[in-house]
């Protein structure tokens, strides 16, 4: 939770010089299929490297940070991916 606010804050003052608004709206579109899709990524792969799931934060967050970051790239290319697709679009959309 505290992670997610700290994202929201960032995310709040930040200006993507780079990304224009059709893009930024095509990444706001796959949000929700990213929502479905991390739980069938991220599990897996915390049981394959046997990462632990506890709530001790400084161990957490040695693991938990990289981890978001691979997931949230991996789940957002695949839910970008599966948009394209007319039946499956109008599941996630």
């Amino acid at each position: 939770m505290l992670t997610s606010l700290a994202v929201f804050a960032a995310a709040r003052s930040w200006a993507p010089k780079r990304l224009s608004t059709a893009r930024l709206r095509q990444l706001g579109g796959a949000t929700f299929g990213v929502f479905l899709i991390h739980p069938l990524l991220l599990f897996p792969i915390q049981r394959a490297l046997s990462l632990p799931d506890t709530h001790v934060i400084s161990r957490t967050v040695v693991w938990a940070v990289p981890l978001a970051c691979l997931v949230f790239a991996a789940t957002t290319v695949i839910a970008l991916v599966a948009a394209r697709i007319p039946f499956v679009r109008r599941l996630i959309s």
